[in-house]
């Protein structure tokens, strides 16, 4: 659809300079101001608007002999529509038609009706998203104008529908863009606001559905995800406690072999030195005691090794061997389960191994004592 020609003439306020200079910050611009082009900062245009203003109420008092009434229309401020940029994008040549554009609307303004135009501002940072939510530019021109002529005289009088008619098939021409139909309703600028405010209204609820649904989705499928984590993650826990126990079993088994074979050749000794029966059922005892350790895991492989070679001793009868074996034992490794073994099968008591633990620690003494 090509875009229209407009021309929208309102009663203006001080505070549009600054809107025109986004010396005020605005909620409509999509672009970079960058492009923007303004003849006058808003300090400058308020000094000018005044001046020429107080020239004009002068000229008005001057021809009636009366004050200007207060409720006197005094500024007004113009949107023109500009073309659009080809291809969506601004360059050089085509900002230079845009002042082309404002220079002639301007002069014909000031010829028509003899207005003083203060402040000219083109926007081409305003714009629109279409569905796919790329942007568009909305270029336009403002103009911010003392509402008297040189003469005193009320230009929004002069701003009658036939005339107002005519200007806009004229800015039309200008602008070189096509001239809208009669009988619609212009929109004023709190009009346009209020019907673009129900538009962004009526899109934010859409959108807000939408993403509601789409986050509910979003919140079930999360769920469904941590579900799946957590029972991958009990998975793996429980693969992991099978692995540790099969390798625990696989331990206590090795261990059970490591028995059998000490207790077959503890035997074969006892049997070359004749042993008496009493030292078959220790044996066995001994066996059996050893066999409940491991089983709660009270023993492991060096202890095993350690203890048949210490019965072996006490069954030999190198009883001050044993003790001492019992001693380096507890002080390089601290195994109170060993200890508690050899006491109770061994026939040697608690002083016996305190005395040669005393003896090592002596010994160490000495040693740190020389070295140092």
């Amino acid at each position: 659809m090509p875009r229209g020609s407009s021309i929208n003439i309102q009663k203006g306020n001080i505070a549009y300079f600054k809107h025109n200079t986004r010396q005020t910050p605005t909620t409509n611009s999509i672009f970079t101001t960058e492009h923007n082009i303004t003849n006058c900062g808003a300090e400058r245009a308020q000094k000018l608007f005044k001046k020429h203003l107080n020239k004009r109420i002068q000229a008005y008092t001057k021809r009636t002999g009366q004050k200007l009434q207060k409720k006197a229309i005094t500024h007004l401020s113009v949107v023109v529509n500009l073309p659009l940029p080809p291809d969506n994008k601004i360059t050089p040549e085509y900002k230079e038609e845009l002042k082309k554009i404002n220079r002639k609307v301007c002069k014909h303004l000031t010829n028509k009706f003899g207005v003083q135009i203060i402040q000219t501002s083109i926007h081409l940072d305003e714009g629109w998203l279409d569905e796919n939510g790329n942007k568009h530019y909305n270029p336009h021109l403002h103009l911010e104008m003392v509402a008297l002529d040189k003469e005193g005289k009320s230009v929004r009088k002069k701003l009658t529908k036939q005339a107002l008619s005519k200007l806009q098939t004229d800015i039309a021409t200008i602008t070189g863009l096509q001239r809208g139909k009669g009988g619609r309703k212009r929109l004023n600028t709190y009009e346009y606001k209020q019907h673009a405010k129900m538009q962004h209204q009526v899109v934010k609820q859409v959108a807000n559905n939408l993403i509601k649904k789409g986050n509910t989705i979003i919140n079930k499928q999360n769920q469904t995800i941590k579900t799946l984590q957590n029972e991958n993650n009990q998975l793996k826990k429980e693969i992991e406690r099978l692995k540790l126990e099969n390798t625990q079993l696989k331990a206590e088994l090795a261990k059970m072999k490591d028995l059998k074979l000490l207790n077959n050749q503890l035997r074969a000794e006892l049997k070359q030195l004749k042993a008496k029966r009493e030292d078959y059922a220790l044996l066995e005892d001994f066996v059996k005691t050893i066999k409940q350790e491991l089983k709660e895991k009270n023993l492991n492989i060096d202890d095993l090794i350690h203890l048949f070679s210490q019965i072996e001793l006490y069954l030999s009868g190198e009883t001050d061997k044993l003790v001492e074996n019992t001693a380096k034992y507890w002080i390089n490794n601290n195994r109170e389960n060993v200890l508690s073994i050899e006491y109770e099968f061994f026939e040697f008591d608690e002083n016996q191994v305190n005395t040669e633990i005393n003896k090592y620690y002596d010994e160490l003494d000495n040693d740190y004592e020389i070295t140092h």
